[in-house]
């Protein structure tokens, strides 16, 4: 009987101590089609080295700091191509709209903290893009 609990002891050990993978998926949102679907993917994509960077921000969670980059691909996109995506630095895109199609991406986790940083990321990058727009005297 022991030897039965110290099997099992070092089979539930051997699994808990196991690292947990993050799944990392896009919600798509469509408002022209009114549809939402999620795409898995693996990890989190990076902008194209042609795209044109709009701003850069930082936020701050706790001791870390989070730099946020804006970018278009408006100079080599092909027709109705033209999107805005927002970038942790280091991360990944974390959202991404289509400026014809009415549509928008964003990056969500089975990870509530990196879930946290996702939403503090677009919020700031959201507050850049209405800082920018006032600056330019528009409001």
């Amino acid at each position: 009987m022991n030897k039965i609990n110290f099997i099992l002891f070092i089979l539930v050990f051997t699994f808990s101590c196991s690292e947990k993978k993050t799944s990392y998926f896009y919600k798509v949102y469509s408002e022209r089609n009114r549809q939402e679907k999620t795409i898995p993917i693996d990890k989190p994509q990076f902008h194209n080295p042609k795209d044109t960077l709009l701003s850069t921000s930082v936020f701050y969670i706790g001791d870390s700091s989070y730099i946020v980059k804006r970018y278009s691909n408006f100079d080599h996109c092909g027709m109705d191509g033209e999107c805005i995506s927002c970038e942790v630095e280091g991360f990944g895109i974390i959202y991404n709209s289509s400026i014809i199609w009415g549509g928008y991406g964003i990056l969500q986790t089975d990870d509530d903290d990196l879930n946290a940083m996702i939403n503090r990321a677009i919020l700031n990058c959201q507050y850049q893009s209405d800082v920018e727009y006032y600056k330019k005297g528009k409001y």
